[in-house]
């Protein structure tokens, strides 16, 4: 297939793009375009030193370049100064670049083989080194050489993106939240409603009869549920600071957008569990019916006991004991000291000072948490999930989206998050309002 033809294909799949367009829908396009792109640098590289050596230029990529460098070395061509060779090269000069400016803007990151020689060098230098496979760059300007190298088919704007989002990724992993340690992971294949699995009838075994009867449990779809949406914002990083060489502006952008996220999630499941929302008996996650709503009472060993029992003592949906065990205890920031009393190991001179819950349950501090006396017991959601948050099926965590501005002058960042969160059971956490 000649080029021309790969480049209307892609011009016609970029122009199917439209502003209501499904996301899924838009990424099978993107990536799709981006193979064929990848084809017509490929067939621009090859098919000039195919047509000198009278190779035919058929069959998969892979196999062509193999045919190319035997051909080469049959004809003791200098192969390692030949288009073949810079092609294969490309690919590790690109990742050593983006090692360099990624070890420039997270501390801590090791260097590639082959990063050292980019480690020094500037932006405007890095887009002209990238510039030099396509065209002449000596003499451009900084800024010239960046218009350039967002504006042409070169690496510039794919490395400058992966920085920036491993910048994000770094923001978003040292702001964790702990709030998060209560519920379970999940991911979501698509916007629509997302329900749990659960018994219907209790998972007792029972005695098979001589006849071989086995008597039927089922599996039913869970009555909550909740979605996935998505989230996120659009900032610039100036021409200005990319002329300056200002790697500091994808590390404050990357940072802020990464601990933003984090913060946002945290903050969605801290409001979900304050709203006790109403489930589908009608009645709220935490209800004295639900057996999880329990008399006010301040931090205790014995409010903690009482909490434990009410736990304890949760019946599956088929009536039958289930036996939760208490696992986190989570408090607002006001309780913190109270919680390490409660929960401290001390030397006991009689058997009615141990206290049973020492190095028993794990203690969560949400500051976010706005009632400053209520408290809580979770379960481990391996064993019994209450709270269940996903991400959309392939990004996991927030994602970040880089291009060149045509509205602003420099470089629009954008960052997505496909999240949500909703309550699947009561049975698994237990409220106490406090005093």
């Amino acid at each position: 297939m000649n080029i021309q033809t790969l480049i209307r294909r892609a011009q016609k799949l970029a122009d199917s793009i439209t502003p209501d367009m499904a996301e899924a829908d838009v990424a099978e396009i993107e990536a799709r375009h981006a193979e064929l792109l990848e084809q017509i640098d490929f067939e621009r590289n090859f098919q000039p030193e195919e047509k000198r050596l009278g190779i035919p230029s058929k069959g998969s990529n892979a196999k062509r370049r193999t045919a190319l460098l035997d051909a080469l070395v049959e004809a003791k061509a200098p192969a390692t100064h030949s288009t073949v060779a810079a092609h294969a090269t490309s690919h590790d000069r690109r990742s050593a670049i983006t090692s360099a400016l990624i070890a420039r803007a997270v501390p801590g990151q090791q260097l590639l083989s082959g990063a050292e020689r980019y480690a020094g060098l500037s932006l405007p230098e890095i887009a002209r080194t990238l510039l030099s496979e396509h065209q002449r760059a000596e003499g451009l300007s900084p800024a010239e050489a960046l218009t350039r190298g967002f504006a042409t088919t070169s690496d510039f704007p794919i490395i400058m993106g992966n920085v920036a989002n491993a910048v994000l990724r770094a923001g978003y992993e040292a702001a964790p939240a702990a709030i998060k340690a209560i519920a379970r992971q999940s991911t979501a294949r698509n916007f629509k409603a997302k329900s749990s699995i659960q018994l219907s009838a209790g998972p007792k075994l029972e005695l098979v009869n001589e006849h071989g009867e086995f008597k039927r449990g089922s599996l039913v779809e869970g009555a909550e549920s909740y979605r996935v949406a998505t989230f996120g914002k659009v900032f610039a990083i100036t021409r200005q600071a990319l002329v300056n060489d200002d790697l500091g502006a994808f590390d404050a952008i990357g940072r802020v957008l990464g601990a933003a996220s984090a913060e946002f999630e945290a903050d969605f499941l801290v409001k979900l569990l304050e709203a006790n929302p109403v489930m589908s008996d009608t009645k709220a996650v935490f209800h004295a019916n639900h057996g999880n709503l329990l008399t006010a009472a301040a931090l205790s060993v014995d409010a903690l006991s009482a909490a434990r029992l009410a736990l304890r003592t949760q019946r599956g949906l088929a009536g039958e004991p289930i036996a939760v065990a208490p696992k986190f205890l989570v408090v607002p920031a006001a309780l913190e000291t109270k919680a390490e009393q409660v929960l401290a190991t001390l030397a006991a001179a009689t058997v009615d000072e141990v206290n049973p819950f020492a190095q028993r349950l794990s203690l969560i501090v949400e500051p976010r948490l706005t009632d400053v006396k209520a408290w809580f017991i979770a379960a481990d959601p391996a064993a019994v999930p209450s709270i269940e948050y996903s991400y959309l099926e392939g990004a996991s965590g927030p994602q970040l989206e880089t291009r060149h501005g045509f509205d602003i002058d420099g470089l629009e960042t954008r960052v997505r998050l496909d999240f949500g969160a909703g309550f699947l059971d009561h049975r698994g956490i237990v409220k106490n309002p406090g005093v």
